[in-house]
């Protein structure tokens, strides 16, 4: 049976996020790709895994998440286009790498996915990778549903080329896991000559290499900050009334369906972020000189929403700009979340009776009983839990076979 991602260019099939953003790896012609498995990420390699062999590219499940960022960082080195993924927290096991990934810089296209998991649905914590971005100087892409993430991926890896940076494209869990229509655009096969150029001065960091390296890494970054001002996704939509929201990544999409409900769609003018590091610092000045009050809508952390009002004060802007203190701090976002703040934030009634819905959705009749996490199948992790699990047993039922009754 043939991949969902193999459609002709310019057809369209309904994708899940992660295949739309392995479509989108088909058609930046990436020869490399490597992942460490962990919802909400796994889906992508393992849509590059079924078609890899017909393309010619080299796809794999490494050993962990530091060593599948090596292998993605060399291949770019060399001058292929190569692709990482992972799912927030294993960004964490290829922190040090990442870092030093930055100095070096890109050659071939990389980039790297993280996807984030707001709520802690299939994870131990909801941490905002865009944090490690701005730690390692490397600019984020987000997008707000599958189509946007195919073509982000596209531009991502030209992006990445032409500033010599890798890219950061940062999903949460609705965008990995929701499904939408996708347009396919054209698959480019592999076809770049690949080759090892010794680099010590890039390779090899001693003290003197990471002070040099890091002068240039400053320099190249300003350069991104330029070049973020022309990325085509993002979009400004003004309108005549004194109110903006400014969204990034699925919070746009929940923010337009509020707009839609509250009938106030015409009304508020929008901008809408597809950088959210470094984001568009003229289009945020023009949005902002064009408004009086601003709500930012982002999930997890209000960064996005630091970041304007830093260019508010440096721009000698007044607009009020709120977000956090309207938008709760914890948990994902829902698009009732959203309509609630929005409504208090444009001082106008919610339509929704959200007593009454809840009341009609019955909780406690209406959920399936609660039952503990399990580890995915196929996790290396069962079989090391299994083990502990079973030598906990035997210590149980007899200490002095393993010397215990001595402590």
């Amino acid at each position: 049976m043939p991949s969902v991602i193999l459609g002709e260019s310019g057809k369209s099939d309904f994708l899940m996020g992660n295949e739309a953003i392995a479509r989108g790896a088909l058609e930046a012609g990436v020869s490399v790709a490597t992942g460490y498995p962990g919802t909400p990420s796994s889906e992508i390699i393992d849509t590059l895994l079924e078609i890899a062999g017909d393309f010619g590219i080299y796809v794999e499940w490494s050993v962990n998440e530091k060593v599948a960022l090596e292998i993605a960082l060399a291949a770019s080195f060399c001058w292929a286009r190569s692709l990482c993924a992972m799912k927030h927290v294993g960004l964490n096991v290829a922190h040090d790498a990442l870092v030093n990934a930055c100095y070096i810089g890109a050659r071939g296209g990389f980039v790297v996915v993280s996807a984030d998991d707001p709520g802690a649905w299939s994870s131990q914590n909801e941490q905002d990778n865009r944090y490690i971005a701005m730690q390692a100087y490397m600019p984020v892409f987000e997008p707000s549903d599958p189509q946007e993430a195919k073509d982000m991926i596209v531009y991502a890896y030209d992006f990445s080329e032409r500033l010599n940076t890798p890219v950061m494209l940062r999903t949460v869990t609705r965008v990995s896991h929701a499904t939408g229509r996708v347009v396919f655009g054209d698959i480019v096969k592999p076809e770049r000559r690949v080759y090892f150029e010794k680099r010590p001065d890039l390779l090899i960091y001693d003290s003197a290499g990471a002070r040099r390296n890091r002068i240039a890494l400053i320099k190249r970054f300003e350069k991104v900050q330029e070049a973020v001002n022309n990325v085509p996704f993002n979009k400004m939509m003004l309108n005549d009334g004194s109110v903006g929201v400014i969204a990034s990544g699925v919070a746009y999409r929940y923010v337009m369906e509020a707009l839609k409900v509250l009938e106030m769609k015409d009304k508020v003018s929008i901008l809408k972020i597809g950088t959210p590091y470094p984001p568009p610092r003229e289009a945020i000045v023009r949005f902002l000189d064009a408004v009086d009050s601003v709500m930012v809508v982002e999930e997890v952390e209000p960064i996005l929403e630091t970041l304007v009002k830093s260019i508010a004060y440096e721009e000698d802007i007044h607009a009020e700009i709120r977000g956090r203190s309207t938008l709760p701090r914890a948990g994902e976002l829902t698009p009732r979340i959203v309509l609630e703040a929005l409504s208090s934030f444009l001082k106008i009634d919610n339509p929704l009776d959200v007593d009454a819905l809840n009341k009609a959705w019955n909780y406690s009749n209406s959920l399936p009983p609660p039952r503990p996490p399990t580890l995915c199948p196929g996790c290396p992790h069962r079989a090391s839990f299994y083990s502990i699990s079973t030598v906990a047993k035997r210590l149980d039922r007899n200490p002095k076979l393993y010397g215990l009754n001595q402590l």
